[in-house]
């Protein structure tokens, strides 16, 4: 899923950023002016699924730290 929509969402943004020469949400107000909110509604939504990621990825550390300490104790 990620492959099929997430891909296709990231270089349709790329593409109208790099026709418009600006971010996405300028991008997609350059498009239509009430669109605005969608480049901004994935700028919000990248930041949530990047938050997410990186507590998961501080847990695998985690455990990963006390997995090494606890084969030299």
């Amino acid at each position: 899923m990620l492959f099929v929509v997430g891909v296709s969402i990231l270089i349709g943004e790329i593409a109208l950023g790099q026709k418009f020469r600006s971010a996405g949400p300028n991008a997609f107000g350059n498009i239509h002016k009430n669109l605005k909110w969608l480049g901004w509604a994935f700028a919000f939504g990248t930041f949530a699924i990047l938050s997410y990621y990186i507590v998961v990825i501080g847990w695998s550390m985690d455990y990963l730290y006390y997995s090494i300490k606890a084969l030299f104790t």
